[in-house]
């Protein structure tokens, strides 16, 4: 039997997310998420809209979310060169995807979560070079999981 509503702590690829209003704890500490997919397409969704660049968790979350292995990953975003993929800008003493590769994401897991309006690569360019400080915690409602939708990303 589910427990009584709760906020729960769903961690996944490193991502902050809050599930509220959580029944799937069971009383022996097991938990039950039900229609997870939608709640991964749904975490996709914000994900590939919020602006910024995409921090490392979030990309591998993309990449799981997407169903690929890493080199079908790198297949992707380097448009199907393997042996020397530049998918990444190691300027500055970090490892960034590029724009472009960036860009490429983005839109492709935009197209799988069937969002009605895909933003133009102009407006997802845009996005990654707007700020956003802090990733924040996103906050989904939980109370009805046939129906997840998302409260509000709070500032960590």
């Amino acid at each position: 039997m589910a427990g009584t509503p709760q906020d729960y702590p769903y961690r996944i690829c490193g991502l902050s997310v809050i599930l509220v209003g959580f029944t799937g704890m069971h009383e022996d500490g097991d938990v039950t998420i039900h229609r997870i997919n939608r709640l991964h397409s749904l975490i996709a969704r914000d994900v590939a809209l919020r602006n910024g660049w995409l921090r490392g968790e979030e990309v591998e979350f993309l990449r799981h979310y997407l169903g690929l292995t890493y080199t079908e990953f790198y297949q992707l975003l380097s448009r199907g060169s393997v042996d020397n993929p530049e998918i990444f800008d190691k300027s500055h003493g970090r490892s960034e995807l590029l724009e472009t590769s960036e860009v490429l994401l983005r839109r492709r897991v935009l197209m799988q979560v069937q969002l009605d309006s895909i933003p133009t690569k102009e407006e997802t360019f845009a996005m990654i070079r707007g700020f956003r400080g802090n990733p924040p915690t996103l906050q989904i409602d939980a109370s009805h999981p046939e129906n997840y939708r998302v409260i509000e990303a709070v500032a960590a």
